[in-house]
């Protein structure tokens, strides 16, 4: 995967990594945005199981997911292997362990500059900014709430075909990122993070997880 998916992926897994504490309301798009909403700093636990045809099995990695504030960015991959990738305004660098230091603008990559700017509202809580950059869906109820994105730029949706995040109540449980081609990158979240992963971790396991919010 080249430097510009690794970013996006990072940039999608902040969307439900940083949901806080909230109260708890009907499943409307509105209410949700308002959960997801963060005030910097904040850092959460995750686990992340990639699935993409050009692997011959998941990729699993664990690490720290942090929001420094508005444009500043930083996941923490701490196994299977250390590597951190850090936005910082314009500039995305991805650091590992024993390699060179790995940067790119976003000035080369109009669609993902799209696609920060609006992970970056919906962590101020702007609905009016993320509804300009995303057709929004929700169903379920309070206690298992579903929230869906499509891009509505057609840029975006050449590497993001949608986003899902599950929850209920004021806690996100699972983000989840889906490819045009079908990969999937699911993020799992605090509690639902600290789950033993069946070996391998399939796509309809990870999906009753999500569902569930590691709670059975």
């Amino acid at each position: 995967m080249n430097a510009r998916n690794v970013a996006i992926l990072f940039i999608a897994a902040l969307l439900a990594a940083l949901a806080g504490n909230a109260v708890a309301a009907a499943p409307e798009a509105a209410s949700i945005i308002e959960r997801l909403a963060r005030p910097a700093p904040a850092i959460t636990s995750f686990v992340e199981v990639r699935h993409a045809a050009l692997l011959t099995r998941p990729l699993v990695v664990r690490g720290e997911l942090e929001y420094r504030g508005p444009r500043a960015l930083e996941k923490r991959i701490e196994a299977p292997w250390r590597e951190r990738l850090v936005i910082n305004g314009n500039e995305v660098q991805v650091l590992r362990e024993g390699e060179k230091p790995r940067r790119f603008s976003l000035n080369r990559a109009p669609e993902l500059r799209g696609i920060l700017d609006s992970f970056g509202a919906l962590l101020a809580g702007d609905r009016s900014a993320l509804e300009a950059s995303y057709a929004m869906s929700v169903e379920g109820s309070d206690d298992a709430w579903r929230l869906s994105l499509k891009p509505r730029d057609p840029r975006a949706a050449r590497y993001v075909r949608d986003v899902v995040v599950t929850g209920g109540g004021s806690s996100a449980w699972c983000f989840v990122m889906t490819e045009p081609d079908g990969d999937a990158s699911y993020t799992l979240l605090d509690a639902a993070s600290k789950v033993t992963l069946p070996e391998p971790p399939t796509r309809a396991w990870l999906e009753q997880h999500c569902r569930d919010g590691g709670k059975k």
